[in-house]
């Protein structure tokens, strides 16, 4: 019955443990005998905590004549220290079923040869832990031709003890795994012979109390190689090997942790986390690469600063967020590349020192408002940062007293610079800071700069602040293109387009005889502010009543369902407009438009809401949009509205905004009938992370959901009802 009861251990481990854990073949150590194949040698380990493994009778059978080509199984399930471990060699080691044994050597620099070039010689499934304590250093060490997988956890601690192989990824942490140089563990747990010959694959884990690195040799070589989406994470004051090294993730997490960290080459990671310290990277021939998140914790900081030139390159595949709840600084000649098509997000002020550049090349640089600022000094320098692929969305501060275009936008709409030049008794201490803000420049105050200014923009305007400046005045250049365009034209007359200057109170100047740019349409161009000496919020203006009128505004456009009928309804304002057009129109593809609906309206009577019934709507999904058409002719549409002409359905239609900036989003969703409802979201693994009942009308409704709780990342979120789950929507919370 024990022979049944072995063999039947012996095949979990080597066969189903492996399948399960590797999906792979596995070449096995075994001798057959009649039908049934079993491994030689074999000895289980039944010795209680603290047993001697020495001891025969600690083993079933009893191991009275250890061999070279031993097979050592551990599989009782308990947390067990064994002692009095001794300079040997075995075949092979398995450790499963929730064991989690501790080796401590007999006698100094000591160890266990493992293997015999057949297959697999170390097996340490997942939950289970193989693990070397104490003073007396002990190596593991694995032969040519053997291999170690790792599904569970190696601990090392207390003295100079080694996991090592002779082959070039022999040994293999696969995901969930953990290795940890503990305590008193010291130098470096691989060795320092074999090149590539440990493995730590996507989602392994790798923490380090004590120790020298685990790269050991001298870069571009290295011991240990980190996948993509390996975690290493440091919880002592432990120096780290920065130069020619490639981490997966990165977490400094020691209170105590003061290091200034230097390497002769690149250094790259994903996510890069100090939770705990202050870390200081100065790369000296190479740069630094993060395409994952930055986190910065409370009371710790991060800095980049090489001694000679180096740059930090963001260059991640989805959003990057950077939190900073400690400090986080830039050194002189620190350059700093965003080449992120999905965008950074930075809550954190940097500034660039006069030898640095910022390469924007790809991506938006989403600064956390109002706080947050980006700082260029006298010398820095820009590149790219000029385009709908590339701008800073928010806050820029230029010091000097040189041309500088601002490379400011803002998401969703895109890139609309403002420039300054031509400074009249500047010096390179001046300072400018601007910014690109959507909105009704309208509602900042009234005109109050008597004849020749008519309105300004109810799209958008700028803030352009001077500080620390000494220039009588200088050149102010607004820009316009469709991006400054809010429902509708913007601009159809250039000889009325003006800057206006708002003085805290209310529109009080503006340019009276501004430069237009060489090549300006009412499309896309330029106009100049010559000698400007009043600064802060700037607009695009007009001289003229009706013209420019930048533009008529939509206020809202709803639907509801009742009684099989579809009840729409509206209100707008007729800015600069002594009349307006109003067309509903329907659509079944959300494409493809017919007016179902017209009314004429005078300026007085657009103070006032309007409503349409439409009687008679088609059968399923219904798309409305108000088209508005004002007495010259300029058109603009609502964003489109949809209602289902149905006894059951319910659509997710939009998520606005997306990316969440401030904790809370507007779901947008149509449901054939009023019902009660619940908003799911879940992490990008399926997992739940909120739920909220809401009550639906039957209709179009836009409901607030809060997610200021949410770590930054990406999301889903979809509905369940009565009828069943609706499609899934993706969001990004910065």
């Amino acid at each position: 019955m024990k022979k049944i009861c072995l063999l039947l251990c012996f095949v979990l481990c080597s066969l189903g443990l492996l399948a399960k854990n590797t999906g792979l073949a596995k070449k096995m150590k075994t001798v057959t005998n009649g039908a049934h194949s079993y491994f030689a040698n074999t000895y289980t380990w039944l010795g209680a905590n603290g047993a001697l493994w020495t001891v025969p009778g600690n083993w079933f059978p009893s191991r009275d004549f250890p061999a070279a080509d031993d097979s050592l199984f551990f599989d009782d399930g308990n947390f067990g220290h064994i002692y009095d471990v001794p300079d040997e060699a075995v075949g092979y080691i398995c450790v499963y079923n929730g064991t989690n044994i501790t080796l401590h050597p007999a006698v100094n620099n000591t160890a266990l040869t493992i293997g015999n070039s057949s297959g697999e010689d170390i097996f340490v499934e997942a939950g289970s832990s193989f693990n070397i304590d104490g003073a007396n250093a002990y190596a593991i060490n694995l032969v040519s031709g053997a291999n170690a997988m790792i599904f569970g956890d190696i601990n090392l601690s207390g003295g100079a003890h080694r996991f090592t192989a002779v082959d070039a990824g022999a040994i293999v942490f696969y995901s969930g795994s953990t290795f940890v140089a503990g305590t008193g563990f010291s130098g470096n747990p691989f060795g320092s012979t074999t090149a590539n010959s440990v493995v730590f694959e996507t989602g392994s884990y790798y923490q380090q109390w004590d120790g020298a690195d685990p790269f050991a040799l001298s870069a571009p070589n290295s011991v240990v190689v980190f996948q993509p989406g390996t975690y290493f994470r440091v919880f002592g004051d432990i120096p780290l090997s920065i130069g020619g090294r490639a981490y997966g993730d990165l977490e400094i997490d020691a209170a105590g942790f003061v290091q200034s960290s230097s390497g002769l080459d690149a250094l790259s990671m994903g996510n890069l986390t100090i939770s705990q310290g202050n870390w200081t990277v100065d790369v000296t021939a190479g740069n630094t690469t993060v395409s994952g998140n930055i986190y910065v914790g409370p009371g710790a900081s991060l800095g980049f600063a090489s001694t000679t030139a180096s740059t930090l390159i963001l260059n991640g595949i989805s959003p990057q967020v950077i939190t900073v709840n400690g400090s986080f600084n830039f050194g002189a000649n620190e350059s700093l590349t965003i080449d992120n098509a999905a965008g950074v997000f930075l809550n954190s002020n940097i500034t660039m020192g006069p030898g640095a550049t910022l390469n924007l090349n790809a991506g938006i640089l989403k600064l956390d408002a109002p706080a947050t600022m980006l700082t260029l000094s006298a010398g820095t320098t820009l590149v790219g940062g000029n385009s709908n692929a590339s701008y800073i969305d928010g806050k820029v501060k230029k010091i000097g007293n040189t041309n500088f275009t601002f490379p400011v936008g803002k998401t969703g709409f895109g890139y609309v610079p403002i420039g300054i030049s031509n400074f009249v008794g500047g010096t390179a201490s001046d300072e400018f800071t601007a910014d690109y803000l959507r909105g009704d420049a309208q509602n900042l105050g009234p005109v109050t700069a008597g004849p020749g200014l008519d309105h300004v923009s109810k799209c958008d305007y700028w803030t352009l602040d001077k500080g620390i400046a000494t220039p009588v005045a200088v050149d102010v250049t607004g820009y316009w293109s469709p991006n400054n365009v809010c429902n509708g034209t913007y601009i159809d007359n250039l000889a009325a387009l003006t800057m206006a200057h708002f003085d805290g109170s209310g529109w009080n100047s503006f340019a009276i005889s501004p430069q237009l740019g060489g090549g300006s349409t009412t499309t896309t161009g330029y106009i100049t502010w010559l000698s400007a000496t009043d600064f802060s919020p700037f607009s695009l203006a007009s001289t003229t009543f009706g013209q420019n009128p930048l533009p008529v505004t939509i206020n809202y456009f709803n639907g509801a369902k009742q009684n099989g009928n579809h009840l729409l309804n509206w209100k707008v304002t007729c800015n600069n407009a002594p009349s307006v057009s109003m067309e509903i129109q329907r659509s079944t593809d959300s494409r493809n438009f017919t007016g179902i609906y017209i009314i004429n309206a005078t300026a007085l009577q657009c103070l006032q809401p309007f409503n349409y019934t439409d009687a008679s709507p088609v059968a399923g999904v219904n798309h409305y949009r108000l088209k508005m058409t004002d007495a010259h002719g300029k058109v603009s549409y609502s964003s489109i509205v949809s209602l289902i002409n149905a006894d059951k359905g319910i659509d997710i239609t939009g998520i606005v905004p997306n990316p969440v900036v401030n904790g809370t989003f507007e779901l947008k969703l149509s449901t054939a009938q009023k019902m009660n409802m619940e908003i799911v979201i879940t992490d990008m693994q399926g997992r739940l992370m909120q739920k909220k009942t809401i009550n639906a009308i039957a209709g179009f409704n836009t409901l607030p959901v809060h997610v200021a709780k949410l770590a930054a990342g990406t999301y889903q979120v979809f509905v369940n009802s009565a009828e069943g789950r609706s499609k899934m929507l993706r969001f990004v919370i910065k």
